[in-house]
């Protein structure tokens, strides 16, 4: 009810190009279209379903341009489309949804840092971003008792840039993790 109906014409068009010969810039478009619609619907409290249908036509729009067009389109361009992507995994994050969306987060943002050019403005958003969900999943580690992966995920932010990991907070948790793992070992006499 809350679609204007410019707004509804060019995600008709657009789908119609997606169909046939869409470029890398069709297939932004109409995910970044349907990200406003999510965001349409949650300011007009629109039922759960109703985003969760525009969630997954963009989340399909970007995953169909990547899909179709990775061996073809220049790379700085396929990274518009795993960013699209990244803002979508980020929104969930932000709305509370957890660990879940963490790790295609770290994916799908190291997949558009891949292919940016190293002077791209976007790479420092991008980079916190991927940092952020790094973060969660070694959050979620941790609560898990994984120490492996605790110890694999808190390596990978140390291996980003110093102003987007606090590096001191970062020892301290690596050192906690290692004591962690290492309990276990004591109370069973394996020193």
């Amino acid at each position: 009810h809350f679609i204007h109906p410019t707004l509804w014409s060019q995600l008709d068009q657009l789908t119609q190009r997606a169909q046939n010969d869409a470029t890398v810039s069709d297939f932004v478009q109409l995910g970044d279209l349907y990200q406003q619609l999510v965001m349409a619907a949650m300011a007009e409290n629109a039922p759960a379903t109703v985003r969760e249908r525009f969630y997954a036509q963009a989340l399909a729009a970007y995953t169909t341009g990547i899909d179709r067009l990775a061996a073809n389109a220049p790379p700085a361009e396929l990274a518009t489309l795993y960013t699209g992507l990244a803002t979508l995994y980020r929104s969930r994050i932000a709305d509370g949804a957890g660990a879940v969306y963490a790790m295609p987060l770290a994916e799908v943002t190291q997949a558009a840092l891949d292919r940016l050019p190293a002077d791209d403005g976007r790479r420092r958003e991008l980079t916190q971003w991927l940092a952020d969900g790094l973060q969660v999943l070694l959050t979620e580690a941790q609560q898990q008792q994984d120490w492996q992966n605790a110890l694999q995920l808190a390596d990978q932010l140390a291996a980003l840039p110093s102003d987007v990991v606090d590096s001191i907070t970062l020892a301290k948790t690596k050192r906690l993790v290692l004591v962690q793992q290492a309990l276990p070992l004591l109370a069973e006499d394996n020193r």
